[in-house]
């Protein structure tokens, strides 16, 4: 399934099975409008990975991702980011299959199907996904989060030059941040 939220018409439709174009921001507008679409498909699938369209990675790498999650019990997880990676915490550490850590980025995270239903609702109130991760933490405090160093993927913009920041300076990015964080009483 791919969300859409960019200016083009139909972009990508072709490209796979399911298709929503939204406008605005990939949470708000992209990912919540979308899974509330096909939560009757996505319920067939036992992790659902929200994808930045910034990433590279191939079909090998996905399943790679996908197999350690089940293999290793993940709810949440992310794959580590070989370039342009929001912090040294994601990117790959070499020989490791994966490792705990205690919270996934907007990047790429990866929800087992229970944990997608636990948080999905957290997406309708930011255009951004910033403040998300802190919020995940405490709609999820029991789960086991892990960064994937054995299926990595390319970051192939640097944080923060997407389109999506051109039209939103750093305040009204933390705004965002802090109004959603209080609206889970994180503040």
């Amino acid at each position: 399934m791919i969300s859409y939220y960019g200016n083009e018409s139909n972009l990508y439709r072709d490209s796979c099975k399911l298709y929503h174009q939204g406008s605005g921001g990939p949470w708000s507008d992209g990912y919540a409008k979308a899974l509330a679409l096909h939560r009757h498909v996505l319920s067939e699938y036992d992790f659902v990975a929200l994808a930045d369209d910034d990433l590279d990675a191939g079909s090998d790498v996905w399943q790679r991702l996908f197999d350690v999650c089940c293999r290793n019990g993940l709810e949440l997880a992310h794959p580590a980011i070989t370039t342009n990676a929001p912090s040294r915490e994601f990117e790959p550490v070499s020989g490791c299959e994966m490792r705990y850590s205690d919270r996934s980025d907007v990047i790429c995270p990866v929800f087992s199907r229970d944990a997608l239903s636990k948080v999905v609702e957290s997406f309708a109130f930011t255009r951004t996904g910033w403040g998300l991760p802190i919020v995940w933490k405490k709609l999820l405090p029991e789960t086991k989060v892990g960064i994937v160093d054995s299926a990595p993927v390319e970051h192939t913009r640097s944080f923060g030059t997407g389109a999506l920041y051109k039209t939103m300076s750093r305040l009204s990015l933390r705004v965002e941040q802090m109004r959603l964080q209080s609206r889970y009483g994180l503040l």
